[in-house]
């Protein structure tokens, strides 16, 4: 597999760094910044010679024409939030003319690549990617959801004081505050979260207030760390996307995905269950939501469509 990362900064860079410890494939690190993607390229390569690997071959460059032919398109180009009071639609304007220059690079070099965007706003801006770069829809996807998802899985651990592993969540809508954990279809070794507010072993006002800190993750971190945007759980969360589409896995995965019809809505990218296997996005998992979850998501769509209407293609 030869994939591109479009993007040398924290969250391409330790996507990079994944790929060779898994042995995913040829890795080209794409930036505009000449330098920065040599520098880590290198960084990296020497890193490489530490590793039991028989080859691993990757180079930072700033031309789209060495991107030509790539199986995966990674997509984290674009500035972070400058602090957490900065939302993400904020970042839009300033996104989008970078969202617009790889979305022709990857038309004109990569055309059959399945493309995982990640830079904010996600579900806008993949589908600007899309809309420009006329791939086709299952091989274009935004993360969001996986992230969104482990973040509730690591608050519910760490309230229950269970392994995590034996926690499923699902996460949708958009990534922002406004995002949908879906309670009854997020369980504890099959048993749900309702389940276990009734056996008293979860308070309602417990999972209330984790559900809060969900949808502040990021905010959280970058009070943290300085308004340093999280990378290594965003950067694993796309690694999860590539293997399964790499390996064929037919993963379940919450992702951001071009909607056409499902859930009642067309014409957009929201966070939903997908399933991603060597053809890109398989199938969209449409599951029976609560009233108020299609309520939520609703609203989330016309926010999208609001947003993406002020925009000239």
């Amino acid at each position: 597999m030869k994939i591109a990362i479009i993007g040398a900064g924290n969250i391409g860079g330790i996507v990079a760094l994944l790929a060779i410890q898994r042995n995913l494939g040829e890795i080209v690190l794409f930036d505009v910044l000449d330098g920065k993607a040599k520098g880590k390229a290198l960084d990296l390569m020497q890193m490489a010679t530490l590793l039991d690997r028989k080859s691993v071959s990757i180079y930072g460059t700033s031309s789209y024409t060495d991107i030509i032919n790539a199986d995966i398109c990674v997509i984290t180009a674009g500035v972070p939030r400058a602090s957490e009071k900065e939302s993400r639609e904020e970042l839009l304007q300033i996104n989008l003319a970078t969202i617009r220059q790889v979305a022709c690079g990857v038309r004109e070099y990569a055309p059959n690549a399945f493309c995982i965007i990640a830079t904010n706003p996600v579900n806008v801006m993949s589908y600007i990617f899309y809309k420009l770069s006329k791939i086709s829809k299952n091989l274009v996807v935004g993360m969001a959801g996986i992230l969104d998802s482990a973040r509730f899985r690591t608050f519910l651990s760490e309230e229950l004081r269970v392994s995590a592993r034996d926690i499923s969540t699902i996460v949708l809508g958009d990534h922002n505050k406004n995002m949908i954990p879906l309670i009854n279809f997020s369980s504890v070794a099959g048993v749900s979260l309702m389940e276990l507010i009734s056996m008293g072993f979860l308070k309602k006002e417990k999972l209330d207030k984790i559900i809060e800190r969900v949808r502040n993750g990021g905010e959280e971190i970058m009070n943290l760390t300085g308004n340093c945007s999280a990378f290594y759980a965003p950067a694993l969360s796309i690694v999860e996307m590539m293997e399964s589409y790499i390996d064929d896995k037919k993963r379940v995965l919450p992702c951001s995905a071009y909607l056409n019809g499902e859930y009642s809505l067309s014409d957009m990218f929201l966070g939903v269950p997908v399933i991603i296997g060597n053809k890109g996005i398989e199938q969209i998992l449409e599951i029976q939501l609560e009233p108020d979850e299609r309520i939520k998501l609703i609203n989330s769509s016309g926010s999208m469509r609001e947003t993406i209407s002020k925009i000239k293609l």
